[in-house]
């Protein structure tokens, strides 16, 4: 399948996995192993491979993105101007993001909670109580309190909070630029080598994105049936609306 462009081997795989899925249910399989639980198997692999590269490919791209504009000293005010860019049409995609989200709601049905169609875990009362304490001025103070990491390396290991870790890249590739060259070269070479070791490996992981998606598709099409096709469709002509929108 090397000819045929990734989103197309995705798309076929989508629908394989959900035939496959329909057709072995949870109980089929061949003695004490299920196709269902091959498929977990299979889905819980590539999730868990794409969580193990976000964090060093998105603080070696940050730092070396942002150490790259403040070495350029040539680049004066245009340096000033990209920081600013980045900025905006960051939080112009967010907008873009919560107005698409909120105008088509698409984890919901009936106004209720899709969940147990996609069979996730969280029930209707977490997700309702969720919506509730969210908005108003004390969720952008909460916004800005998560920006600043208590302890970084926790914060990469373990929280899972991506925001401080993006806030801590920002700061530390600004302050790299600001050192003399003796110290900064070193740790510039150091984190563009992990970048571009990142991006192979992210390379290779995607080469098995479409396997992965058949393992997470067919899992859930297995347990829930046709049910889970609505709301994913929803889902995924809203991300598109959304991104046209932002592009």
């Amino acid at each position: 399948m090397k000819n045929i462009a990734l989103h197309w081997q995705i798309l076929i795989a989508i629908v394989l996995a959900a035939i496959a899925g329909s057709l072995s249910g949870t109980e089929a399989g061949i003695g004490a192993l299920t196709f269902h639980g091959v498929y977990e198997f299979i889905g819980t692999i590539f999730i868990k491979a794409l969580k193990m590269i976000i964090v060093p490919l998105i603080f070696s791209s940050i730092v070396v993105g942002i150490t790259g504009i403040g070495r350029a000293e040539d680049l004066g005010r245009l340096g000033a101007k990209t920081i600013g860019l980045y900025l905006v049409t960051g939080l112009l995609a967010v907008l873009v993001g919560l107005a698409f989200v909120n105008l088509v709601r698409p984890g919901f049905e009936n106004g209720a909670p899709v969940g147990g169609q996609l069979a996730l875990q969280a029930g209707a009362q977490d997700v309702q109580q969720k919506l509730e304490s969210s908005g108003g001025f004390g969720e952008l103070v909460k916004l800005f309190e998560r920006m600043v990491p208590e302890n970084v390396v926790a914060t990469a290991s373990s929280n899972g909070d991506l925001l401080a870790l993006i806030f801590f890249a920002l700061l530390f590739g600004f302050f790299i630029a600001k050192v003399d060259d003796e110290y900064a070269e070193p740790l510039f070479n150091f984190w563009n080598a992990v970048f571009q070791v990142m991006m192979k490996i992210t390379g290779f992981i995607m080469r098995f994105a479409p396997i992965g998606v058949f393992g997470l598709v067919a899992s859930v099409v297995a347990e829930t049936g046709f049910d889970a096709v609505r709301p994913l469709g929803v889902f995924a002509l809203t991300v598109v609306a959304a991104l046209l929108a932002h592009a």
